[in-house]
């Protein structure tokens, strides 16, 4: 049983859009409102994230299961050119991004055992692409390689400072767990362990380097945590002939998640908290005799320039579901949390200098789950939107714009939850999640809504669903939300059953276009097509490459993203005609696809069109200049 709240907090989520020809966005959360002139969607305007994918004009940098690629797209003829790529290897390229002549690639080498513990190594490297584009045939990117660093942690997320070339990057690793009561001291002041914690190294350019060790002191809390659990903050200055770094090991202090805008740096830890050391017979939180627990959330103010402990704020019995929830604007740092003694969600406004509480709104839907979080920042107005879930879904609008008089300003009550809201404009949120009845959400059907939240209570305009879900990255992933909002259009992948089978599923990208009426009180979404990938079978590994994870746009084009391939098709109503091009591992076994099926008789939403125009992968393969098939899988050679 459950029930969805949205409330008013703060800044538009950040669609961003390509230079050039591209724009790409992402949704899951809070967002601003960028400019056409940034190369993806992010939370934050001037703060660029690591994905799967970037472009940079008509250029598309690519992170693959194998390494990464440099594709030229030519948007008069829809057709690729492999300009660049690495070498094939066991690491997986997890995210790239760009700046300049720069081109940044973030690797996960790999589960490694040492002893005591078996952790993922992360490596980062940052080739140069100048000239890149004039080149006449596919060159090696190893050859151009001009920094690479080598971490023994596991990769959390990365950020681009677009103004100052500043890339940060933030990792995690966590060693084997222990009985607590004897790795900690109880009471005092911050969390301190009694047994040793080694140096943590790393390396540039083979060379070996050790971390500058902090910690954030915070009063009234001893922190449970296992041996070993760290986080590490580092950054790269990308300005300049010769590239320097700074990482910062935080050896008490567990960051599960980061936000980063123009205004600051904000880490999440959160952690359970001794509240009783003694008197009592019976055993405590993980078999520690005598000792009782609380759950806490701390958010720590972290100084860009060195990775300092500026202050923090320590909230006791409250959950925080990640970055999204946090926005900065007008001096404030406002926060989205869900209490977790039952007694309902907060919205509160720190100062974002002295993090002291400014203005706050408390017990917000008692008794529900905070699924998703949204701001919206408009002409001096800070809103924010959250989503709760018990029974049904509110949508409320909170205005923060006054820290000292925080408070409700509207709400609409529909089946099922989001769990993700998107600014999509001034007054105008997309809601991707669940759909379902007044008694219960149901999470094999997929819903897509527009809603009206500009004035008084907020309104339903628009809403689809596609049911017989099986994934839908989107759902909790910002980067998987594309937006062209030049021309109107979004769309997310996600893969449903098929007809029939609990074995055979279709997979592809649902394209809308939102249209709006000239305010924020009418508007609608128009399907346009399912840009099909393929149907697979299940455990069929071989196909999984073709599986769809990102849109692209272009003037004239859409362009499908997965880990082997690009596809391009057309801005036609009939989805065609389409080119495509492979850049690893071409030869697949083509499957029918078989016809979609679709519930038509809920009250809850439009269905999204059966038989609606689609553009499944061809087998045909793009070739290269000298004829030959892109790749070989025949025995260990390279594919390039």
């Amino acid at each position: 049983m459950k029930k969805t709240n949205a409330k008013l907090l703060l800044v538009l989520f950040s669609v961003l859009f390509a230079t050039s020809f591209f724009l790409f966005a992402s949704s899951c959360g809070t967002s601003t409102l960028p400019g056409e002139d940034d190369p993806t969607n992010v939370q934050e305007a001037g703060i660029d994230e690591g994905d799967v994918v970037k472009t940079d004009g008509d250029l598309i940098f690519k992170a693959q299961s194998d390494g990464v690629t440099v594709t030229k797209f030519d948007d008069a003829t829809g057709s690729f050119t492999l300009l660049a790529r690495t070498q094939a290897s066991p690491r997986t390229a997890r995210e790239v991004l760009v700046y300049g002549d720069k081109l940044i690639a973030i690797y996960a080498s790999g589960c490694r055992q040492t002893g005591e513990f078996s952790r993922e190594s992360t490596v980062v490297e940052i080739y140069d692409v100048a000239g890149i584009r004039e080149q006449t045939e596919t060159v090696d990117l190893s050859d151009r390689l001009l920094y690479q660093a080598s971490y023994p942690a596991d990769l959390i997320s990365s950020r681009l400072i677009t103004e100052s070339g500043q890339f940060c990057f933030f990792l995690q690793r966590s060693g084997s767990p222990s009985f607590y009561s004897d790795i900690f001291t109880s009471g005092g002041t911050g969390s301190v362990a009694s047994s040793p914690i080694r140096e943590a190294e790393y390396t540039v350019n083979g060379e070996r380097k050790t971390m500058i060790r902090k910690t954030v002191e915070i009063d009234e809390a001893t922190f449970v945590y296992p041996s070993e659990t760290r986080s590490f903050l580092c950054r790269i200055d990308l300005d300049g002939e010769t590239l320097s770094e700074l990482s910062v090991d935080y050896t008490n202090c567990y960051f599960y998640d980061l936000y980063m805008s123009e205004d600051g740096l904000f880490g999440l830890s959160r952690s359970y908290v001794t509240l009783t050391s003694s008197g009592s017979s019976g055993r405590g939180c993980y078999g520690s005799a005598g000792r009782r627990y609380e759950y806490f959330t701390t958010v720590v103010s972290l100084s860009p320039s060195d990775f300092s402990a500026l202050g923090y704020v320590l909230m006791r019995q409250f959950a925080i579901k990640d970055r999204l929830s946090l926005k900065t604007a007008n001096g404030y740092l406002y926060v989205a949390a869900q209490k977790t003694n039952g007694s309902g969600s907060t919205v509160v406004a720190f100062d974002a200098e002295k993090m002291t509480v400014a203005g706050r709104a408390d017990n917000l839907a008692v008794g529900e789950e905070l699924k998703s979080v949204t701001y919206e920042v408009t002409d001096g107005k800070v809103y924010c939107y959250l989503v709760t879930y018990r029974n049904t879904d509110p949508l409320f609008r909170i205005d923060a714009t006054n820290p000292s008089d925080i408070h409700e300003d509207g709400t609409l009550k529909i089946p099922g939850y989001s769990t993700y809201l998107h600014s999509y404009a001034p007054g105008l949120v997309l809601g991707l999640g669940y759909g379902g009845t007044s008694v219960s959400a149901d999470v094999s059907m997929l819903k897509f809504s527009l809603y009206s939240v500009g004035n008084g209570d907020p309104v339903e305009l628009s809403s689809y669903f596609v049911t017989d879900l099986r994934e839908c990255e989107a759902l909790d992933n910002l980067h998987a939300f594309c937006v062209d909002r030049k021309n109107g259009v979004v769309g997310f992948t996600a893969s449903r059953k098929a007809i029939g089978s609990d074995y055979v599923y279709k997979q592809g990208a649902y394209l809308f276009r939102v249209v709006t009426e000239g305010d924020s009180s009418s508007g609608r979404l128009e399907p346009l097509g399912f840009f099909s990938a393929h149907s697979t079978g299940f455990g069929d590994e071989t196909t999984k490459e073709k599986d769809l994870t990102r849109i692209l746009f272009t003037e004239n084009y859409y362009v499908g993203v997965s880990d082997g391939y690009l596809t391009a098709v057309a801005r036609t109503g009939d989805f065609s005609p389409y080119s495509f091009c492979t850049v690893i591992r071409p030869d697949y076994d083509e499957r029918e696809d078989p016809t979609g099926y679709v519930r038509t008789d809920s009250p809850y939403g439009t269905p999204f069109p059966e038989n609606f125009p689609s553009a499944p992968l061809p087998a045909a393969l793009c070739e290269r200049t000298d004829g030959e098939a892109y790749g070989s899988r025949d025995g260990d050679e390279p594919l390039f």
